[in-house]
């Protein structure tokens, strides 16, 4: 027999959840109530993966360095595998980067380009000062080199003035060598002027000589990198500042013995955030521990010389970024224990994007980092499916008043259904997709008979079965084992019946040591006669995972009355005007 892909004997429930996953409109998820046990987690994976797999398959997220505001990491969208393949070529070219480029400007003509720049500076800057030595010399001056720089002295026979022989000099004289130094120092200050333009010059000719070493080394690559992303207008703004980038800062590749080691290119890495290269059809995702971390990403920190810091490389997807496009199958009860997720899921699901957040700020709190990063939004088109008893829907339906605009699609799951030939049917397909699926013995005609026939006893009631699938899929594996046990290949009526034996035997020592009780007459009940007040009855001990009955006597205080009709409401008091 064929194993099913459809929900079983929940016609109501299935038909809200095709409408769930059908329609597109926001607020528009699914809350999908039933009782613990159904099977409803199971047959949801099942039935979404069938319902879904013809469907195009969402889109690669990756996060890239922002050049303008580099706290805000930029998000870029790219088609299913096609985030890969990008970050493939941006590793590509960091290994140009950290290799080919330094090697540029080691090579021979490289160097004598520069030499030849630097040695035009030298000769203009000694043409400047020669200039001004020869004309203070021709005045009876010289140029001497002092601690603090360059500086102007008179001659006497050929030999620098000292203090003194200046002192010795008539006052005339003495003004005249201070205006000529004064003039002569203007001049010196001049060819100063001079040599800092040429020394400007020289830093523009060597880093305009980079620059094109730069871009002569990775035309190529870029050129390429162009050509690969001509229809991805996003893509090629990144990379035109990436380009930028890369010239403005090309004195980082230069080699430097005071910067020797591993050049710091993470700017230009890519956090392949989300990869659906490996996904079939649209995500479908279980989470089950919902904190806000594991829903919606997180931002690790390094301490680094002791102070927090991070990366946009550190940023890491959380289950809503990996749904994004598909569907996010949360329990409701696991997600109410974390209210900070809860109240971040509801805000992402009204504003229809997934923005993560440092820790300490998504509650409104306010926690000091050295750096903190604030990504760009990713838009959400994720559908959320809830599972959740009655009594939590109601509550959150009437506490909270978000809770009905998000979730507008019900889905009921009833705890049993029809006992008729199509049910029948699909009992022998459950049995058949859970021996497929976990490799248990075949069950042959009598044995699903008799599944079918506890099925009935689990409902309480001869025209129904039990939904409750996760009871029934434990007999069929304890079957299975029984069968192996005697070396069968094939599960019969007898192997059921032996798992259901056993499977009380674990569960009722209790009734059995109560029945002793009975036996030994420790705990009388009187079954002849009758007694004013007295009756026999039957209460039901309930186990958790067994529940059975024992015979209770029951007594009722009885006394004579006053005559008349008597008013019961009246008596109580609980009638009357309200």
């Amino acid at each position: 027999m064929d194993a099913q892909n459809t929900i079983i004997g929940q016609p109501r429930g299935t038909r809200a959840i095709e409408f769930g996953i059908g329609i597109r409109s926001p607020g528009y998820n699914i809350f999908v109530l039933g009782e613990t046990g159904t099977g409803r987690i199971t047959a949801i994976r099942r039935f979404l993966r069938h319902k879904t797999l013809d469907r195009s398959i969402p889109p690669d997220w990756v996060y890239v360095h922002n050049f303008a505001t580099p706290h805000r990491p930029r998000a870029i969208r790219f088609a299913a595998g096609a985030g890969g393949a990008f970050k493939a070529e941006m590793d590509a070219l960091l290994v140009c980067l950290r290799e080919d480029l330094p090697k540029a400007f080691e090579n021979e003509s490289y160097r004598d380009e520069v030499e030849k720049i630097r040695l035009r500076f030298e000769d203009r800057q000694s043409e400047v000062f020669t200039t001004v030595q020869q004309k203070a010399q021709a005045q009876g001056y010289t140029i001497l080199r002092t601690a603090a720089g360059l500086d102007i002295a008179p001659l006497v026979d050929g030999q620098v003035m000292t203090p003194e022989m200046f002192q010795q000099l008539p006052a005339e004289r003495q003004r005249a060598i201070d205006k000529e130094t004064q003039a002569l120092n203007a001049e010196l200050e001049d060819a100063y002027y001079q040599i800092r333009l040429f020394e400007t010059d020289t830093r523009a000719g060597i880093d305009a000589l980079n620059r094109q070493v730069a871009e002569t080394t990775l035309a190529h690559t870029f050129a390429h990198l162009r050509q690969q992303y001509q229809a991805e207008k996003e893509v090629l703004t990144y990379l035109e500042e990436l380009y930028k980038d890369i010239l403005d800062n090309v004195a980082d590749f230069l080699p430097n013995e005071e910067h020797e080691g591993e050049l710091d290119l993470r700017r230009y890495t890519v956090n392949l955030l989300v990869d659906n290269s490996q996904t079939s059809g649209v995500p479908v995702i279980f989470e089950a521990n919902p904190t806000y971390p594991n829903l919606f990403g997180r931002i690790e920190y390094e301490m680094i010389y002791g102070a927090m810091t991070t990366h946009f490389t550190n940023i890491k997807a959380g289950s809503l970024h990996a749904a994004n496009g598909g569907y996010l199958v949360l329990n409701v009860r696991d997600l109410l224990q974390y209210e900070t997720s809860w109240e971040a899921l509801k805000r992402a699901l009204k504003e229809q994007e997934i923005r993560l957040q440092s820790p300490g700020t998504f509650d409104g709190g306010s926690q000091v980092l050295a750096k903190s990063l604030d990504p760009e939004a990713i838009p959400l088109s994720t559908k959320i499916i809830l599972l959740g008893s009655p009594r939590l829907y109601y509550a959150l339906y009437e506490t909270d008043e978000d809770f009905g605009e998000l979730f507008k699609v019900k889905a009921d799951f009833n705890s049993d259904m029809p006992r008729n030939d199509e049910n029948e049917l699909e009992y022998a397909r459950f049995i058949a997709s859970r021996c497929q699926e976990e490799g248990l013995c075949h069950f042959d005609r009598s044995s699903v008979a008799k599944v079918i026939e506890y099925g009935s006893r689990l409902s309480a009631h001869q025209d129904k079965l039990t939904t409750r699938f996760g009871l029934v899929t434990d007999i069929v594996r304890e079957a299975s084992y029984w069968a192996t046990l005697r070396g069968a290949d094939m599960v019969t009526a007898e192997d059921v019946k032996k798992a259901i034996d056993e499977q009380v035997y674990r569960a009722n020592e209790v009734e059995e040591r109560i029945q002793e009780q009975f036996d030994e007459n420790i705990i009388m009940v009187t079954t002849e006669g009758s007694v004013v007040g007295q009756v026999n009855g039957l209460s039901v001990l309930d186990m958790g995972d067994y529940a059975f009955g024992q015979p209770s006597r029951i007594t009722a205080q009885t006394y004579m009355g006053e005559e008349g009709v008597v008013n019961i409401d009246r008596e109580v008091e609980m009638a009357g005007p309200l």
